[in-house]
């Protein structure tokens, strides 16, 4: 008898064995993290910035709709706040926190329809979604200073792995030691390709809201106190509300630097009230404001002494009429209705007197003015009869041409007018100072006259030197590249890319740019408003509902005193 349970308890034995050792590893998960891990994930833990999907297995990979969880975690750590949850666009996920990340603008899909959930997230990926998830919850962080490609490859041996678009956020992130390299035997590796273990995807979190204070750089701030705050979105953007004269804007600029110049504009719309200088200081004031009963969106931009340029914007709705005379804008009005200039208003297109196609107008008009250094000499429009109209016969930038003087210009030298137009430039765009100048003793470059006199020269007298070898139709086509670039590298994308996207071509750049993260901020504000709306109509008929129960009742008693008075 005992023969036959030892060989049961044998046998069981060994099917236990058979079993375990033919299950995957993954079967036990590490319900603990690495022991390099412990000091960092415990922090996190303390501070909220972690799930409970991943304490059941710290050295699985994570993939997307997990750190989607875990961004919405570090947010609401940073902010104090929940964000909203954005309508699902996605087929194959159904997760608040993957709509969250997606209304913030921190996380795409893969495609228009699908976001891919159990696809593991790689480094690059993983820093891309940090950095916009810095942007969103961390005032004042800029998230465009970050170390050229150049800098990076000094201490990273596979910098040039990192994929262009994902460039700007890895290198933010390690210039603000939010990712560190892996040091190997023939240098230091960031890996952007590598795939992210939970662990490690936690500690990245963690290292970005330990580092919270050091990453909000200067902001420009409104004094609001003396507004009703209407609305806020995601901890961010605020609405106020204002029903008197508004005698000043006043506020503070945050940071060490000092301020070397500041502006304000008060738009309405398209409708441009005011556009003018402030006296830059820290504590900044300007005085009676340009405001319409509308909403007004004021705009104040500081240059500070580092070379940053700073931006804030207060929407600010006014009931109040004191702020604005309304007779400025009927300066060509004859009979006094105001009638002629808001038909005149009306009738101009959208992109009237927009700043980055006024910039391009005045690039193409340097272009056409200036001269072009050729083989035959200094050329231009006017040597060869092609002269702007006078101011007084046309405002417009119309040219008139001598047909005679531009005749005898191709007969004489058909080469030179030819280079006018075509000549390229032998300076190549990204040619460096040493190629073209000496440098002194203290590392200054210049240049020597034939006097022998030196003169200090900089990069943009390089860039002038260049500009003026480049051929008139050379430089229409560099103006034009450098506002319609597309490009992953913000730095290196067109102005008119910047402002309104790529019209759908590329969703990363049309998600960033300027018109969207407005139409963005307007969506938030009206969910916002009808979410007010929504639970404010709640409160009135849920006090409706308690008013007509109490009215019952109130019947029924008069009913019974009634039936007992009889």
């Amino acid at each position: 008898m005992k023969k036959i349970i030892a060989k049961k308890l044998l046998s069981t034995a060994l099917a236990i064995i058979m079993l375990t050792t033919a299950l995957p590893l993954a079967a036990f998960a590490a319900t603990t993290p690495s022991e390099w891990a412990i000091s960092e994930i415990e922090l996190a833990g303390q501070a909220g910035v972690i799930t409970d999907k991943i304490k059941s297995d710290y050295q699985k990979e994570i993939t997307r709709e997990e750190f989607c969880e875990l961004v919405i975690k570090l947010y609401t750590a940073i902010t104090g706040t929940v964000p909203r949850i954005a309508a699902n666009k996605f087929t194959d996920v159904n997760n608040d926190d993957v709509s969250r990340a997606y209304g913030l603008g921190i996380v795409n899909g893969i495609n228009e329809k699908e976001f891919a959930p159990n696809r593991n997230i790689t480094r690059e990926e993983i820093c891309a979604m940090l950095t916009r998830c810095i942007d969103k919850a961390i005032p004042g962080a800029n998230i465009k200073y970050y170390p050229s490609l150049d800098e990076i490859s000094k201490d990273y041996k596979d910098a040039n792995d990192v994929s262009v678009w994902a460039q700007p956020n890895v290198f933010y992130a390690l210039k603000n030691e939010i990712m560190k390299g892996s040091a190997t035997g023939s240098g230091t590796l960031i890996c952007p390709l590598d795939n992210t273990t939970r662990e490690q995807a936690v500690l990245l979190a963690w290292r970005v809201y330990a580092a919270r204070e050091s990453l909000s750089g200067p902001m420009i701030l409104f004094n609001t106190s003396s507004y009703e705050l209407i609305n806020m979105l995601d901890g961010r953007d605020a609405v106020y509300f204002v029903d008197k004269k508004v005698g000043a804007f006043s506020g503070t600029v945050t940071g060490n630097a000092d301020v070397k110049s500041m502006n304000i504009k008060i738009n309405v719309g398209n409708l441009e009230l005011l556009n003018d200088t402030i006296s830059p200081s820290k504590n900044w004031t300007y005085n009676n404001p340009a405001l319409l009963p509308s909403f007004n969106t004021v705009t104040v931009t500081a240059a500070l002494s580092t070379g940053e340029e700073i931006e804030s914007v207060l929407s600010l709705v006014s009931t109040s009429e004191a702020n604005y005379d309304m007779s400025s804008l009927d300066t060509r009005d004859n009979d006094g209705d105001g009638l002629l200039n808001w038909e005149e208003m009306g009738k101009k297109g959208l992109l009237a007197n927009d700043v980055a196609i006024s910039r391009i107008l005045t690039s193409l008009r340097s272009s056409v003015i200036g001269t072009v250094e050729t083989a035959s000499g200094k050329m231009s429009f006017a040597s060869i009869g092609i002269k702007p109209a006078s101011y007084f016969e046309d405002s417009t930038g119309k040219l008139t041409i001598d047909e005679e003087a531009l005749k005898r210009a191709i007969e004489n030298d058909p080469d030179a007018v030819m280079n006018l137009f075509t000549q390229q430039s032998d300076i190549a765009k990204d040619a460096k100072m040493g190629d073209y100048f000496e440098k002194d003793a203290s590392g200054r470059y210049y240049t020597t006259d034939a006097n022998g006199n030196k003169k200090l020269v900089s990069e943009k007298d390089l860039q002038n030197m260049r500009a003026n070898t480049l051929g008139i139709a050379q430089r229409f086509s560099e103006v034009f590249f450098s506002s319609i670039n597309v490009t992953m590298n913000e730095k290196e994308r067109g102005s008119l890319i910047l402002k309104v996207g790529t019209g759908g071509s590329n969703v990363i750049i049309d998600r960033e740019s300027a018109f969207e993260k407005r139409l963005a901020s307007m969506e938030n504000t009206i969910a916002k408003i009808q979410d007010k709306l929504y639970k404010t109509e709640n409160k009135y008929y849920q006090r409706f509902a308690a008013l007509e129960t109490a009215l019952a009742r109130l019947n029924k008693q008069s009913s019974q005193l009634m039936e007992l008075g009889q």
